[in-house]
Protein backbone atom coordinates (compact mmCIF):
# COMPACT_ATOMS: atom_id res chain seq x y z
CA UNK A 1 0.00 0.00 0.00
CA UNK A 2 1.18 3.40 0.37
CA UNK A 3 1.70 3.46 3.51
CA UNK A 4 2.35 0.95 6.66
CA UNK A 5 -0.40 0.62 8.61
CA UNK A 6 1.53 0.27 11.95
CA UNK A 7 3.41 4.20 10.75
CA UNK A 8 -0.31 5.18 11.66
CA UNK A 9 -2.45 2.37 13.48
CA UNK A 10 -0.80 0.21 16.20
CA UNK A 11 -0.37 -1.35 19.24
CA UNK A 12 2.99 -1.53 21.13
CA UNK A 13 4.29 -4.93 21.79
CA UNK A 14 6.06 -5.20 24.99
CA UNK A 15 8.75 -7.98 26.86
CA UNK A 16 8.51 -7.06 30.19
CA UNK A 17 9.16 -3.09 30.33
CA UNK A 18 11.47 -3.05 26.82
CA UNK A 19 8.74 -1.61 23.86
CA UNK A 20 10.13 -4.56 21.49
CA UNK A 21 8.01 -4.17 18.18
CA UNK A 22 4.78 -2.32 16.89
CA UNK A 23 2.01 -4.65 15.30
CA UNK A 24 -1.05 -4.34 13.28
CA UNK A 25 -2.58 -7.50 14.60
CA UNK A 26 -5.63 -7.67 16.18
CA UNK A 27 -6.56 -4.00 14.34
CA UNK A 28 -10.34 -4.66 13.13
CA UNK A 29 -12.11 -2.24 11.14
CA UNK A 30 -16.02 -2.82 11.57
CA UNK A 31 -19.01 -1.69 9.69
CA UNK A 32 -22.64 -1.70 10.51
CA UNK A 33 -25.93 -1.54 8.50
CA UNK A 34 -28.11 1.15 9.15
CA UNK A 35 -29.95 0.96 6.35
CA UNK A 36 -33.36 1.25 8.23
CA UNK A 37 -32.10 4.33 9.65
CA UNK A 38 -30.57 6.17 7.14
CA UNK A 39 -31.02 4.50 3.77
CA UNK A 40 -29.74 7.45 2.12
CA UNK A 41 -26.16 6.53 3.65
CA UNK A 42 -25.84 2.83 3.37
CA UNK A 43 -23.31 2.39 0.99
CA UNK A 44 -20.91 4.82 2.31
CA UNK A 45 -19.16 2.34 4.84
CA UNK A 46 -17.85 0.77 1.43
CA UNK A 47 -15.71 3.93 0.59
CA UNK A 48 -14.24 3.76 3.56
CA UNK A 49 -13.44 0.21 3.39
CA UNK A 50 -11.92 0.40 0.03
CA UNK A 51 -10.15 3.53 1.25
CA UNK A 52 -8.19 1.37 3.97
CA UNK A 53 -7.53 -1.11 1.64
CA UNK A 54 -6.13 0.88 -1.36
CA UNK A 55 -4.03 3.04 1.14
CA UNK A 56 -2.48 0.05 3.71
CA UNK A 57 -2.36 -3.21 1.26
CA UNK A 58 -1.65 -3.83 -2.26
CA UNK A 59 -4.70 -6.44 -2.26
CA UNK A 60 -5.97 -4.36 -5.11
CA UNK A 61 -3.08 -4.10 -7.41
CA UNK A 62 -3.25 -5.25 -10.87
CA UNK A 63 -0.07 -7.74 -9.90
CA UNK A 64 -2.28 -9.62 -7.23
CA UNK A 65 -2.73 -13.06 -8.31
CA UNK A 66 -6.12 -13.45 -6.20
CA UNK A 67 -7.23 -10.91 -8.81
CA UNK A 68 -6.08 -12.30 -11.85
CA UNK A 69 -8.88 -14.76 -13.49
Amino acid sequence: GEVRITDEFYKPLKEGEELSALSADGIVLLTYNFKSEQPHLQFETLSVVNYFISRYSNFLNDSNPALIK
